[in-house]
């Protein structure tokens, strides 16, 4: 398997840093799963994965910033503490808040490999556009 596909280790020491229940998923007509973080590319006008959230600068200052010691940390903390989904990009975005400011990351689902991959992070700065569950009303 590429580098680029494999996936990178939770803190925890799993191979996954959250996931979309069933109750979620039914919710948003989507596939329940494990999601994963993969260790990605960055070409300098896009990419995914950790390489791609680490290859942005300013980013990992923003993200260090906040108090996240690393940009697996940050996934991290986004994928345990999400309560609302947003659209945004034509991809699903996992939304919660850290010191009174949003932050998201955006999943894809892999079909080929039956797990949501994060595309990107966002520290505060960045608003994803329409909430499609909020689970803090349910």
């Amino acid at each position: 398997m590429p580098v680029e596909q494999r996936s990178v280790t939770a803190p925890n020491g799993k191979p996954f840093f959250g996931e979309v229940s069933a109750a979620v998923a039914e919710k948003l007509g989507v596939n329940p799963g494990e999601i994963r973080l993969l260790n990605g590319f960055e070409t300098g006008r896009g990419g995914f994965g950790l390489r791609h959230i680490e290859g942005k600068a300013n980013r990992l200052q923003r993200i260090k910033a906040f108090g996240f010691s690393s940009a697996e940390r940050f996934v991290w903390h986004i994928c345990q503490n999400f309560d609302h989904i947003c659209e945004g990009n034509g991809r699903l975005g996992l939304c919660c808040h850290h010191q009174h400011y949003p932050l998201v990351a955006y999943i894809e689902w892999r079909a080929e490999r039956g797990f949501w991959s994060i595309a990107t992070a966002f520290p505060p700065g960045s608003s994803p556009t329409k909430i499609l569950v909020d689970l803090r009303t349910g």
